[in-house]
C-alpha cells in the first residue's frame, strides 16, 4: 500500500508565514471519507442534471421513443436515491 503524505504546510498570505500540522489516522481516514463522497455527490448532480436536459432534448424534438428510453434510465437513476 502507498504511503501517503499526512503532513500539510498552511502559509498565511500577508506574512508568509509557515504552519506545519500533522493528522492522526483517524483524521486521514475523515479526511478521505468526505472526499469521496463530495465527489460522489457532485458525479450524481451532473449525470441527473443530464439525464434532465436529455429528457427535454426529446420533449422539444416530439421524440416519444427517446423519451420513453431517457425516462426509464432517469426514474431507475433517481429512484436509487430514495433507498
Amino acid at each position: 500500500m502507498k504511503t501517503h503524505k499526512k503532513r500539510y504546510k498552511l502559509v498565511k498570505n500577508s506574512k508568509k508565514q509557515i504552519a506545519t500540522f500533522g493528522l492522526s489516522p483517524e483524521q486521514w481516514f475523515t479526511l478521505q471519507l468526505e472526499a469521496q463522497l463530495f465527489l460522489d455527490e457532485m458525479c450524481y448532480r451532473f449525470n441527473k442534471q443530464r439525464l434532465e436536459m436529455l429528457v427535454n432534448d426529446a420533449i422539444d424534438n416530439k421524440d416519444k421513443k427517446r423519451f420513453m428510453e431517457i425516462t426509464a434510465i432517469y426514474s431507475q437513476y433517481v429512484g436509487a436515491e430514495n433507498r
